[in-house]
């Protein structure tokens, strides 16, 4: 049973997982994007060039015997495999980059799955449209975050951070549902590096189907 499962995980994810792209056409095309951000306007979101939102998440897997390092997350004290998702404002997860050594972080993860580039050319006339992603990401002309400081906020910045990060919780219900969805992902104990990498990807597509 084992064995057909992994063929078909395979073949599924051959065939099918090119739908979790960059998909500039239809998904991600800057006039869709500009719909993403009028959705967020209309929530009170304050950042008018919002249309998406970048996270990050860990699929645990049970402990190889060989080459741990590569993942094993030491803050989080377990091994897996890392994924980048970029989710839209219905909840649906428009993008998943993966997999990625787990002890990378977040911002490391964001850099080498090329989003900046694809994200650069992602305008409508003359307005850059941005992701929202934790402080873990920083500022950069495709990126919006929280402030963030050593010291308490200010003020003006208190309310800015809270009334945006009520959008960030959409990311996490994202890899929630998949969860939901199919709770063998979260079996750890029965993960493999290999298997989480086909069942991450084709489960979450299904669960977009």
């Amino acid at each position: 049973l084992s064995e057909v499962t992994n063929e078909l995980s395979a073949w599924l994810d051959e065939k099918w997982c090119h739908l979790l792209d960059w998909d500039e056409k239809v998904l991600l095309h800057p006039s869709k994007q500009e719909e993403y951000a009028d959705a967020f306007r209309t929530f009170d979101v304050p950042a008018a060039s919002v249309c998406d939102l970048i996270d990050c998440t860990i699929k645990q897997t049970c402990r190889m015997t060989w080459f741990q390092e590569p993942a094993y997350t030491g803050y989080k004290k377990y091994h897996g495999i890392k994924f980048q998702g970029i989710t839209i404002p219905n909840g649906l997860i428009g993008h998943l980059a993966g997999p990625f050594q787990a002890p990378q972080n977040d911002n490391g993860v964001y850099t080498e799955s090329g989003i900046y580039e694809k994200m650069i050319n992602v305008k409508t006339m003359s307005l850059q449209w941005l992701l929202y992603g934790d402080s873990a990401y920083g500022l950069s002309p495709v990126i919006l975050s929280p402030y963030a400081s050593v010291s308490d906020p200010t003020p003006e910045e208190l309310p800015w951070n809270k009334a945006i990060g009520k959008m960030r919780i959409s990311v996490e219900h994202g890899f929630g549902l998949v969860i939901m969805d199919w709770p063998f992902l979260d079996c750890f104990w029965k993960q493999k590096i290999w298997g989480i990498h086909c069942y991450e990807l084709i489960q979450t597509l299904a669960s977009e189907a």
